[in-house]
């Protein structure tokens, strides 16, 4: 009987450390699930095992931008994806995605224009100096994806 317990314990502990793949998460509501729950700009959510699009699905960046206190830039994803994207998204009815990179959440993307699923605004509640960096390692992720050695 040991040995069988031992293993469970072993197991359900290697399936909640598991490194988060780099991605765009559909949250899922605290209530709704049984995993770890996370916590970004007052609202507590879980996210599944898997993201629901991986980086190759944007690409390019827009430029770092400043209103007041909030900090976003926007994330234009590829023409292509855009109408998975759309289909996805519109069929789930919902419009925020976490992102997850290097193992860690570091901010929200917000499809804020309805009209237009190749642009995602992405927010982050760290100050600017954070999301530089986080900036800086999305595009030299983007970078390696496609190729351009650049970064």
């Amino acid at each position: 009987m040991r040995p069988v317990f031992f293993f469970l314990l072993f197991w359900g502990h290697m399936v909640c450390g598991q490194k988060m793949e780099d991605g765009l998460y559909i949250p899922i509501d605290k209530k709704d699930c049984y995993g770890r729950a996370y916590e970004l700009f007052r609202e507590d959510f879980c996210i599944p095992e898997k993201p629901l699009f991986n980086l190759t699905v944007i690409e390019v960046l827009g430029d770092i931008q400043a209103v007041r206190k909030t900090v976003y830039f926007d994330l234009l994803l590829k023409s292509e994806s855009a109408n998975r994207v759309k289909k996805v998204v519109k069929e789930l009815n919902q419009y925020k995605m976490v992102i997850v990179l290097d193992n860690e959440i570091v901010g929200l993307a917000i499809f804020e224009d309805l009209s237009d699923y190749t642009k995602i605004r992405f927010y982050s509640s760290e100050l600017r100096g954070k999301i530089e960096k986080i900036h800086a390692y999305l595009q030299e992720s983007l970078n390696k994806i496609n190729g351009t050695g650049e970064g």
